[in-house]
This record gives C-alpha cells, sequence and structure tokens, in this order.
C-alpha cells in the first residue's frame, strides 16, 4: 500500500515565530470501527510509539468503552500522559489492498488532531518504507498474523 504524506504549514520557531514552513508528514487516512459506528480518522505512522493511541473524543464518538481497571502512564515525546485502554476494529485501505483486524488501542485525553500509529496494534503487521523524498509510505503486510476482526 502506498500513501503519499500530509502537507502541514506550520510556524518555524527556529527561525522565526513569523514565518511559516511546509512540512510533510507520514500521516494516512484508516477507519476505526465501534460499537456505535465506524469512522475515518488520520493517523501519523509514529516509530517512536510502542502503542497505537486515539483521544478520549475519538473514542466518544465510536462509543468505544474503556477498562477502568487497565490504564497506564506512558512517556512521550512532550512528557508523561495517562492512558487507558479499549478495543476497537481498525481498517487500513489504499484503494487496492485492505487489511481489517481488532486490536487494543490506547485512548488518551490529550488533544491532538490525528491518532498515533505505533508498533503494538499497526506497525507490527507492516514493513513500512518512509520514502522522504518522494513524501510517500510504503506499507507491505508482513507475516506476523492478524487479529481476527471477528471479535
Amino acid at each position: 500500500m502506498r500513501f503519499p504524506y500530509r502537507r502541514y504549514e506550520v510556524s518555524a520557531a527556529a527561525v522565526s515565530p513569523a514565518e511559516v514552513v511546509t512540512l510533510y508528514r507520514p500521516v494516512i487516512p484508516f477507519t476505526l470501527v465501534g460499537p456505535s459506528e465506524a469512522l475515518d480518522f488520520f493517523g501519523l505512522l509514529d516509530t517512536g510509539a510502542d502503542e497505537t493511541y486515539i483521544t478520549q473524543s475519538m473514542a466518544d464518538r465510536l462509543g468505544l468503552e474503556t477498562d477502568e481497571q487497565s490504564t497506564a502512564i506512558v512517556e512521550s515525546a512532550s512528557g508523561a500522559i495517562s492512558i487507558r485502554y479499549g478495543t476497537a476494529m481498525l481498517e487500513v485501505t489504499d484503494g487496492n489492498e485492505s487489511y481489517r483486524w481488532t486490536t487494543t488501542i490506547g485512548i488518551t485525553g490529550e488533544d491532538w488532531a490525528e491518532a498515533i500509529l505505533g508498533h503494538s496494534g499497526f506497525l507490527e503487521f507492516f514493513d513500512a518504507l518512509f520514502r522522504g523524498y518522494d513524501s510517500e509510505v510504503v506499507l507491505t503486510r508482513n507475516e506476523s498474523t492478524l487479529p481476527s476482526a471477528d471479535t
């Protein structure tokens, strides 16, 4: 599966706070299926993230319930964050190939624009080639077993 990077306009604080710079990030579309409905989101492919995370507002829209006993404090690039866990079905497609599986997802109260697609729950199932010059990522399904989408 091949996905173009998404374009972002950000302020270049290191150069000049007033200057705007264009960046391209490996952010891909995906679908989450919860008890309430299936919704499309964007997720940053994050090789530095141990798990896959969504925001509480995303979980609320999906009707995801969390296990109040299943919580953790995780270290992120921006510091420690509190996580609760839920289960959802995740689907990714590029229009040609499609994969769907059930996974455990960390849910945070942070106000992020996109989900974080980390190792556990997402990247563990793919080999990823980040093609920076071409501003695209190529995901190839690897030999790991996808959890059943029927649970």
